[in-house]
């Protein structure tokens, strides 16, 4: 039992305490700023094989997968650079996009999730907006739209693990401390075999 939680413990979650304090420590680096857009990329007709570049992949239900499409922006901070949307993010394919699109599989609603698209992708063409860059390196780090904090991740992993390392520590202790209470000999069983050894040397 303290194996398998200690194994759980130094193989799963140390790492993904450390993951998260990494983040947390790289999220404290960023600040508010102006970004000026400089560059808007967005699809203006439906997916084909040759033109899925600016279409992601989106889950439109059970065994479903469908295309979304994605509006892709540029600022002056770092032209070269696409911004991203949020800092929780996993998907770093598109500024903005999708993951679900429950009606993805039908074309009336593709068709209606392009004309947004188009709709969003032309509200950001020159314009300047909030976002949040990297205060020692802005060029050479990811731009933000939108900085959500990790840090009531951070806290849960950290609750857990100070948690299981408290019970493994005390299932330690417990272990060892049963261990000695069997090695250690009973002291009227010590006292018996002194009396016998003392009888012995009277006789």
């Amino acid at each position: 039992m303290v194996i398998v939680m200690t194994l759980l413990f130094i193989g799963i979650i140390i790492p993904i305490f450390i993951m998260n304090l990494i983040a947390y420590i790289n999220f404290t680096k960023y600040e508010p700023a102006l970004c000026n857009i400089t560059n808007v990329s967005y699809p203006t007709e439906f997916p084909y094989t040759e033109s899925l570049d600016l279409w992601s992949t989106c889950d439109c239900g059970k065994r479903c997968t469908s295309r979304y499409p994605c509006v892709n922006l540029y600022s002056s901070i770092n032209e070269n650079r696409m911004m991203k949307y949020s800092y929780s993010e996993k998907d770093f394919s598109c500024t903005i996009t999708e993951e679900l699109c429950l009606d993805g599989e039908d074309p009336y609603y593709t068709q209606q999730y392009l004309n947004e698209a188009i709709r969003v992708g032309e509200s950001y063409i020159n314009s300047t907006v909030s976002c949040f860059v990297n205060r020692h390196d802005p060029e050479n780090n990811p731009i933000y739209l939108h900085l959500d904090s990790p840090f009531n991740s951070f806290i849960a992993i950290t609750v857990v693990s100070g948690f299981l390392l408290l019970i493994i520590v005390t299932l330690l202790v417990l272990i060892c401390k049963e261990e000695n209470e069997c090695c250690k000999k009973p002291e009227n069983t010590e006292k018996l075999d002194s009396v016998v050894i003392n009888e012995g040397f009277v006789k």
